[in-house]
């Protein structure tokens, strides 16, 4: 199997460097990030987003700002973690999935444990119930 060091919620990344440091003493030579793929949100405005009720922006803003934010927000968390793993020396590599042609998330699986139940459930799962997502 594979060890995961979850962190709870991508701000949490200043509790990393010890963890990294003490699986480097463990011989650990690669970290994959895995972290949810609301890194890589669309953030184009679809009048559908959960902050659209207090949004400052009237008409049709091409950008959602309340998702642009969020994004910058989770993608300089994922840059400190990149930081760190280049202090320790430490090889990293950005795990994603369930992508669109343009890199952004599609909206279906967010975490990483959801990418692998997906991934199980399409390899066990009869041929005829295949379809849905893409893996």
């Amino acid at each position: 199997g594979h060890t995961f060091i979850c962190l709870a919620g991508v701000n949490m990344y200043r509790s990393l460097r010890p963890v990294l440091e003490e699986f480097q003493r463990r011989k650990m030579k690669f970290l994959f990030e895995a972290f949810d793929m609301d890194k890589k949100l669309k953030t184009d405005c679809d009048k559908h987003y959960h902050k659209c009720s207090v949004c400052s922006e009237k008409g049709t803003p091409e950008n959602c700002p309340y998702k642009v934010e969020k994004r910058r927000i989770i993608q300089n968390a994922c840059g400190k973690v990149y930081g760190i793993c280049q202090e320790l020396s430490l090889p990293v590599s950005r795990m994603v999935w369930d992508q669109d042609a343009d890199g952004n998330w599609n909206g279906k699986l967010k975490g990483i444990d959801d990418y692998y139940y997906a991934k199980r459930a399409a390899q066990t799962a009869p041929l005829q119930e295949q379809k849905g997502v893409d893996i």
